[in-house]
């Protein structure tokens, strides 16, 4: 059971770990752009679409978005859209990651 109980304390970290990265990243994006107005389109796309394809929540309100109005593809997005794409994604991170942050403090208040 102690076996069981460290292997998923682990695996929480680890969760955590990669939504800080991932929100870090995309920050970081967005931060370039602000304050060099330099976006570096391809990386943009990639990072929103890779989300799109992994994470659960950003999967549905993509496809929720695209049956409420028609889309463009990414490549023909201008600069503001793909910020505001990352931001959105942010908001979802950040909301996961508060979720996690609060079980790993439920788990440490109830051991």
């Amino acid at each position: 059971m102690e076996k069981a109980k460290i292997e998923y304390s682990i695996k929480r970290a680890h969760d955590i770990a990669n939504l800080q990265n991932q929100i870090a990243e995309r920050q970081a994006i967005i931060n370039n752009y602000i304050s060099f107005g330099v976006l570096v389109r391809g990386d943009a796309i990639r990072k929103i679409t890779d989300l799109r394809k992994t994470d659960d929540t950003v999967g549905v309100v993509y496809v929720a978005q695209v049956t409420a109005a028609p889309s463009m593809p990414l490549d023909n997005c201008p600069d503001h859209q793909l910020i505001n794409e990352l931001q959105a994604q942010i908001d979802i991170l950040q909301t996961e990651l508060t979720q996690k942050l609060n079980e790993e403090a439920e788990s440490h208040a109830h051991p």
